[in-house]
């Protein structure tokens, strides 16, 4: 009998579990964001994304919560407590908290590296939080998000975060404006996306075709 085949006690539902920790880091979310401002509709304040990201948490948490309070017993997934996942996945919050802004305290201090550094960085951290991860697609898939993040939150929603790290900001000519450097900043980063994920095909057919000339 495997482990989705035998009853669940309810409050060990994986379901149920995720439904209400989405739904607590909703609500923390939303309560830290209320300082914030929201903006108008031609340009979104700096509070406005964290309410966005926290009213889908509140959806998927509750949707989460009434599957796992509904479903029978039998069918439920029992929770198995795992390191490997939470550990990479924290660590790479905490490092895009540290570089995405800079952080400062006592003797140590790291500069500001912006969604160009802390985007790709955080993505590969967490993607080891797998056994299936592979570091290749992990790079490609870096690059490609913060890439499409920063085209989708900071050009077009006016999202208030930094992108390129303090020392380029502060030699680019401010006759190229505030809305180009991103948009050049994105564009190199799927270039690479899409430039690596070609040559990674490559090399891999390549690999097959050597394999099966092998085994001819």
């Amino acid at each position: 009998m495997n482990r989705k085949e035998q009853a669940v006690e309810f409050l060990m539902r994986i379901d149920i579990v995720a439904g209400i920790l989405l739904s607590a880091l909703a609500v923390l979310i939303w309560y830290e964001a209320v300082p914030l401002p929201v903006g108008e509709l031609s340009y979104f304040g700096s509070g406005f994304m964290p309410r966005v990201c926290a009213a889908a948490l509140l959806i998927g948490g509750l949707s989460l919560l009434f599957r796992g309070v509904t479903q029978p017993s039998s069918e439920a997934e029992k929770l198995v407590l795992a390191v490997r996942g939470p550990f990479f996945v924290g660590f790479a919050i905490l490092i895009f908290a540290l570089t995405i802004k800079g952080y400062a305290v006592g003797p140590l201090t790291i500069p500001q590296l912006g969604l160009v550094v802390a985007g790709p960085l955080s993505i590969f951290i967490s993607g080891f939080g797998t056994v299936e991860a592979r570091p290749g697609e992990l790079i490609v898939l870096a690059l490609g998000l913060t890439g499409l993040g920063i085209l989708v939150f900071v050009d077009l929603l006016n999202v208030a975060l930094p992108v390129l790290p303090s020392f380029i900001e502060r030699g680019i000519p401010q006759s190229w404006g505030i809305d180009w450097p991103p948009r050049i900043a994105a564009i190199i980063l799927l270039s690479a996306a899409g430039g690596l994920a070609w040559a990674f095909r490559a090399a891999d057919n390549s690999h097959s075709e050597d394999m099966k000339e092998a085994d001819q």
